[in-house]
Protein backbone atom coordinates (compact mmCIF):
# COMPACT_ATOMS: atom_id res chain seq x y z
CA UNK A 1 0.00 0.00 0.00
CA UNK A 2 1.04 3.49 -0.52
CA UNK A 3 2.55 5.58 2.52
CA UNK A 4 0.12 8.14 2.22
CA UNK A 5 -2.83 5.90 3.02
CA UNK A 6 -1.95 6.07 6.84
CA UNK A 7 -5.49 3.51 7.29
CA UNK A 8 -3.86 0.54 5.41
CA UNK A 9 -6.91 -0.07 3.92
CA UNK A 10 -9.84 0.68 0.87
CA UNK A 11 -13.03 -0.33 0.20
CA UNK A 12 -15.14 0.23 -2.54
CA UNK A 13 -18.36 0.08 -3.79
CA UNK A 14 -18.77 0.20 -7.61
CA UNK A 15 -22.33 1.10 -8.80
CA UNK A 16 -22.70 -1.04 -12.00
CA UNK A 17 -22.77 -4.56 -10.11
CA UNK A 18 -21.44 -7.91 -12.75
CA UNK A 19 -23.35 -9.80 -14.65
CA UNK A 20 -25.94 -11.50 -12.61
CA UNK A 21 -25.07 -10.28 -9.59
CA UNK A 22 -27.11 -7.54 -7.01
CA UNK A 23 -23.50 -6.13 -5.88
CA UNK A 24 -20.23 -5.44 -6.14
CA UNK A 25 -17.80 -5.06 -3.62
CA UNK A 26 -13.85 -4.34 -4.03
CA UNK A 27 -11.10 -4.48 -0.48
CA UNK A 28 -7.99 -3.66 -0.52
CA UNK A 29 -5.72 -4.48 2.25
CA UNK A 30 -2.47 -3.99 3.76
CA UNK A 31 -2.55 -6.73 6.39
CA UNK A 32 0.28 -5.46 8.13
CA UNK A 33 -0.83 -1.64 8.67
CA UNK A 34 -3.88 -3.27 9.89
CA UNK A 35 -2.26 -4.20 13.76
CA UNK A 36 -1.25 -0.56 13.77
CA UNK A 37 -5.06 1.03 13.37
CA UNK A 38 -6.40 -2.01 15.84
CA UNK A 39 -3.50 -0.72 18.33
CA UNK A 40 -4.44 3.12 17.96
CA UNK A 41 -8.37 2.30 18.11
CA UNK A 42 -7.64 -0.08 21.54
CA UNK A 43 -5.22 2.54 23.19
CA UNK A 44 -7.86 5.53 22.56
CA UNK A 45 -10.81 2.92 23.94
CA UNK A 46 -8.58 1.93 27.25
CA UNK A 47 -8.17 6.00 27.49
CA UNK A 48 -11.65 6.76 27.49
CA UNK A 49 -12.77 3.01 29.08
CA UNK A 50 -10.83 3.96 32.29
CA UNK A 51 -12.48 7.01 32.94
CA UNK A 52 -15.74 5.26 32.13
CA UNK A 53 -16.61 8.25 29.48
CA UNK A 54 -20.13 6.96 27.75
CA UNK A 55 -20.30 3.86 29.56
CA UNK A 56 -23.67 5.12 31.53
CA UNK A 57 -25.17 4.55 28.23
CA UNK A 58 -24.94 0.85 27.11
CA UNK A 59 -25.74 -0.30 31.19
CA UNK A 60 -29.06 -0.94 30.74
CA UNK A 61 -28.66 -2.64 27.12
CA UNK A 62 -25.73 -5.14 28.18
CA UNK A 63 -23.10 -6.30 30.48
CA UNK A 64 -20.76 -3.87 30.92
CA UNK A 65 -18.30 -6.89 31.10
CA UNK A 66 -18.66 -7.54 27.46
CA UNK A 67 -16.43 -4.27 26.87
CA UNK A 68 -13.73 -6.12 28.88
CA UNK A 69 -14.36 -9.54 26.25
CA UNK A 70 -13.96 -7.05 22.95
CA UNK A 71 -10.72 -5.30 24.75
CA UNK A 72 -9.13 -8.78 25.17
CA UNK A 73 -10.41 -10.54 21.59
CA UNK A 74 -8.72 -6.96 19.73
CA UNK A 75 -5.41 -7.25 21.93
CA UNK A 76 -5.41 -10.91 20.54
CA UNK A 77 -5.75 -10.11 17.09
CA UNK A 78 -3.63 -7.54 17.22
Amino acid sequence: MVRWNEEGFKVGHCHQAPLNMDYSVLALSNNTGTRHILNRLRQRFVKIYKQRVFVHHYEKYMDVGHFDTALESCTNVI
